[in-house]
């Protein structure tokens, strides 16, 4: 009789540990910033499967990262402080993901912690360095009261309509 009660003492003492493990671990995600502030960071755009078993460069390598991500391989990047999983928002294009492969990117988003993993939502990316992206700047008038852009000409005057 000892020993079942032995036992059932082992088998509390297991689930004890067992729960909270579970509650302390594997609970649901956590953002980074809870009120909801997206992140900014940089870093390399790899997939996850040329970025843990090839050892390609160059040209080659571009074209293994598109393949893998056209495949549905999951995308990375790839950080000083480590790799982040990404996912990507649907106003994101595909194709504009997949011109990015391997160039240094600069991502905005929700990121996410848990168990040591780290991901990011994806809303926003530009390649680093492309100016193409940045907000414009207004402009200035050339002249006090000119209000047209220095790009457009101006309209010209409509003569009134004699009905």
């Amino acid at each position: 009789m000892r020993s079942a009660w032995k036992q059932i003492g082992l088998w509390l003492v297991m689930m004890a540990v067992g729960l909270t493990w579970l509650t302390a671990y594997a609970g649901p995600p956590r953002r980074q910033h809870r009120d909801e502030e997206a992140t900014v960071m940089s870093g390399k755009l790899v997939d996850l499967k040329s970025y843990m078993s090839e050892e390609l460069e160059g040209d080659e390598l571009v074209r293994m990262i598109q393949s893998n991500l056209r495949e549905g391989i999951p995308a990375a990047i790839e950080t000083k402080e480590g790799l982040v999983v990404v996912g990507w928002d649907r106003k994101i294009p595909k194709a504009k993901v997949l011109q990015m492969a391997n160039q240094d990117i600069e991502v905005r988003g929700l990121l996410y912690e848990k168990s040591g993993l780290h991901y990011m939502q994806v809303t926003a990316v530009r390649v680093e360095g492309d100016e193409a992206e940045q907000p414009e700047q207004p402009q200035e008038p050339t002249e006090p009261g000119d209000e047209t852009p220095p790009n457009e000409e101006p309209a010209e005057p409509t003569q009134p309509e004699n009905n």
